[in-house]
């Protein structure tokens, strides 16, 4: 079977969920496409993956005009959608607001992989923005008990193998 896993990344997570993703499917012909890069043919597929950031409530414009140039041709084979943001109580507001219900309804597995602050990998504003959430989370999230920071956001590789084995399901 071959499979794309076309992504949409800023600062490297979305990659990341995609190359852990590629390992439960190590079996089959796997494609990783960077949307910010290529344009991939889905035709040329059997099963495609979709993943994308989430910055202010929205995902990559490479995302949207990826599905909305190949809207029919992903909706013919299986398929999935993953996002990786950093709130997960929002996911489901993230995917109703960025994807038509027909398609995100339709997916073998549609799921929030996490996300990460990581600010070696951000740029410009983003970076001094990042420093100061970053600052505010350690100076006011302690646990008092233990004396320690909460941990921060991370992937979910359980979200990651779970998506798999959906999709799994649809080959």
């Amino acid at each position: 079977m071959n499979l794309l896993i076309a992504y949409a990344t800023k600062s490297g997570t979305t990659k990341d969920a995609a190359l852990m993703l590629a390992e439960h499917f190590a079996a089959h012909n796997i494609t990783l496409a960077d949307l910010g890069e290529e344009t991939p043919r889905v035709e040329d597929f059997d099963a495609v993956v979709i993943g994308s950031y989430i910055r202010a409530g929205k995902i990559a414009k490479s995302a949207t005009a990826f599905l909305k140039n190949n809207r029919e041709a992903i909706l013919a084979r299986p398929f999935g959608l993953y996002i990786c943001c950093n709130f997960a109580d929002n996911a489901l507001a993230y995917f109703k607001s960025n994807f038509d219900d027909s398609l995100w309804q339709s997916a073998a597995s549609a799921m929030n992989f996490g996300g990460e602050m990581r600010i070696e990998r951000q740029k410009g504003i983003e970076k001094l923005i990042m420093k100061a959430v970053l600052h505010f989370v350690r100076a006011n999230n302690r646990d008092m008990d233990r004396e320690r920071d909460i941990a921060l956001p991370a992937l979910i590789p359980e979200n990651i193998s779970r998506f798999a084995d959906e999709l799994k399901s649809r080959l």
